[in-house]
């Protein structure tokens, strides 16, 4: 009945064969895989084809894009598939970069498109760790993100008469290197992009979860949502979200104290830090936690001055425990078990910390 309901009332039901093993046969080909082109604001000179691989996904600049839709929408003009091809490479091509995302065994479109959007963005935020947060902050990617970002200002001057501004903005940011991509081929870059390529290969894996995986990538998506952010306040809350996502395990309070201890567990677990250092992000960590949790419990103003807090202090702190965090776990990505073990983990390299 199940079966019928589902599909239709010739699917199998008293053929004596395993109706577990016949309803998994039947779901799985009504599946579709698609390859999903996620437009991003990442600019810099595209004078050759340059890919960068991350996992199974790729970023491609816009000549490779080009390449591979030449002869799309070559119709004759009048024709409503021509017109329509012409208007989708036209606004496709106003970008500089794609990601190229391979979804396998879903449903419908839409949630390739979802899931597709999603780990497009993931390989913005790899890219924020990568290169600074003032460098990067408006790096986007998405369907319905603008082809251009200018800017407009009308005002009137001292005499009455109206005038006007105009910024343009390049799609994305302005002054990264060529062949940026390469900075990905060695060194602490390469290690990052090898382990971020793993969790995404793992998510892409629609059929299993792995809790640690997801509890990384979420928390690098929060702490690139900061790099982007524009509100100062909103720029603290979700810096501190990343490390709460990233570092909190089922504990209600105390965040004050835990937060700070295990980031700096992590990272002199990794690198050889002076103590005075270590004890310096530490305090970044307390009091961007402190100002978060005034923020929302709205015992001070977000655009109180009290918020003259060096945020870039913030964001290098949070970008050096996201990346403690990734080469501790490196071994343990495909852990399928319950986030209990990275507690446990965790908990021990604190109690193995001292300073």
């Amino acid at each position: 009945m199940f079966g019928k309901a589902i599909f239709d009332d010739s699917f199998p039901v008293t053929d004596g064969e395993d109706f577990v093993c016949k309803l998994s046969k039947k779901i799985a080909s009504e599946l579709c895989d698609y390859t999903i082109y996620v437009p991003c604001h990442v600019a810099h000179g595209c004078d050759y084809p340059e890919t960068l691989n991350i996992g199974n996904l790729k970023l491609i600049n816009r000549l490779c894009f080009e390449k591979m839709t030449d002869g799309l929408g070559n119709g004759k003009p009048e024709e409503y598939e021509t017109r329509m091809w012409t208007s989708v490479l036209d606004r496709y091509r106003n970008f500089y970069w794609f990601v190229e995302v391979p979804v396998k065994g879903v449903f419908n479109l839409k949630l390739a498109r979802n899931v597709a959007s999603i780990l497009a963005q993931h390989v913005i935020n790899l890219i924020h760790l990568v290169i600074s947060a003032s460098h990067s902050y408006r790096m986007m990617t998405g369907f319905n993100i603008p082809a251009e970002l200018d800017n407009h200002i009308l005002f009137k001057t001292a005499a009455g008469n109206f005038s006007c501004l105009h910024r343009g903005a390049a799609k994305g940011n302005v002054g990264l290197p060529e062949k940026f991509t390469e900075i990905f081929e060695s060194g602490r870059p390469k290690e990052l992009l090898d382990v971020v390529s793993q969790c995404i290969n793992l998510e892409l894996d629609l059929r299993n979860e792995y809790p640690m995986v997801r509890r990384l990538l979420e928390a690098t998506y929060w702490y690139g949502d900061a790099v982007r952010e524009s509100n100062l306040s909103v720029k603290i809350v979700k810096y501190t979200s990343a490390l709460e996502r990233l570092l909190v395990f089922g504990e209600t309070s105390g965040y004050t104290k835990i937060l700070p201890k295990r980031a700096a567990a992590l990272m002199k677990n990794i690198w050889v830090l002076p103590d005075e250092e270590i004890k310096s992000n530490m305090e970044i960590i307390k009091k961007g936690y402190d100002l978060r949790s005034k923020i929302l419990h709205g015992s001070i103003s977000p655009i109180s001055p009290a918020l003259d807090f060096p945020v870039h202090q913030i964001d290098k702190v949070c970008g050096l425990t996201l990346e403690a965090f990734i080469y501790n776990l490196e071994s343990s990505l495909r852990d399928q078990r319950d986030e209990k073990i990275l507690r446990d983990w965790i908990k021990s390299l604190v109690v193995k910390f001292c300073l």
